[in-house]
């Protein structure tokens, strides 16, 4: 059977393909982000009881703000009670986006952009063909007891044999300015989480014992 596929039908698969991943990156980084916002949260109970407090008042002024100004900017009486109550059942909605948008703005690690662009550079990829291929940073927090970083990414479509390869590795390191000696591992069940342990620093390089000369 002949292919009378051309170049447009390809290009607009391709685009489309490509924003189907997209987004199947950006759901996974509002469900990282998000839970890493309620262990926060968790681990700083003021912080959440501050959270809850913000959102209850916003919720009471929102209710009470649909009483006192919907009679005075409508001018059908009958239209009144109908735009009262559909304003709000909007109300829970817009609290819970807010509740989603704080989660997720308090999950994301710091300095997150910054990390991921050099992680991405590091494994050449670019904004313009395989924007979806970028891993992204989860989390990262000291190792207790130790000058070590823990750095967790997510990282669907570039698996751990690709960055324990040593081109990668050397890129990868060199981008944190890091030296690590483990291998980078995944994830406890989770074949997309990338796990890698680094000491602050590149590692020096052995130049061997200097001579008088070198001195």
């Amino acid at each position: 059977m002949e292919d009378n596929r051309t170049n447009k039908d390809e290009y607009i698969d391709f685009k489309a393909n490509h924003r189907s991943h997209e987004n199947t990156r950006n759901r996974a980084k509002q469900l990282h982000y998000s839970r890493e916002g309620i262990k926060k949260l968790l681990a700083s109970p003021l912080k959440g009881i501050l959270l809850i407090l913000i959102l209850i008042i916003a919720f009471i002024a929102a209710w009470e703000t649909v009483d006192a100004f919907i009679p005075s900017m409508i001018t059908v009486p009958l239209l009144v009670p109908v735009i009262t109550y559909t304003i709000r059942a909007l109300i829970p909605a817009i609290i819970l986006l807010l509740l989603a948008g704080f989660l997720f703005w308090f999950g994301k690690p710091k300095n997150a952009r910054e990390i991921e662009s050099d992680v991405a550079a590091a494994f050449g990829v670019t904004k313009d063909s395989n924007r979806y291929k970028r891993p992204f940073l989860i989390s990262s927090k000291p190792v207790k007891g130790s000058d070590v970083t823990e750095y967790v990414f997510w990282s669907r479509w570039i698996n751990v044999e690709i960055w324990n390869k040593q081109e990668y590795r050397d890129a990868l390191l060199g981008a944190l300015n890091a030296h690590s000696i483990e291998d980078f591992t995944n994830g406890e069940n989770n074949r997309r989480i990338i796990v890698i342990r680094v000491g602050s620093g590149a590692t020096p390089v052995d130049r061997g014992e200097m001579t008088d000369d070198e001195l």
